[in-house]
């Protein structure tokens, strides 16, 4: 017999609010129904959830900059590697 243990991973996706409120401070990778500035995918760090809305920090070439993203309008949402 052999018997094999595995995990979802570290990069899982998040299913609950509450999930992405311990998530702040984290770095994340975020997909969007509906692009924001022609953008639709953000990977930076999570910076506040409220439960309505995601406050991101990332990184735009050079510069940081920070957005705010309505929680209705996130398609998926997990953990990112920072290389």
């Amino acid at each position: 017999y052999m018997l094999e243990v595995s995990s979802r991973g570290m990069v899982c996706p998040f299913h609950h609010e509450r999930v992405l409120t311990n998530a702040v401070g984290q770095y994340i990778n975020v997909s969007l129904y509906k692009a924001i500035d022609k953008i639709k995918i953000f990977q930076g760090d999570l910076v506040a959830f409220d439960g309505e809305t995601l406050t991101i920090d990332y990184l735009d070439k050079t510069r940081h900059k920070t957005v705010e993203i309505p929680y209705q309008t996130v398609a998926k949402a997990r953990l990112a590697v920072k290389l």
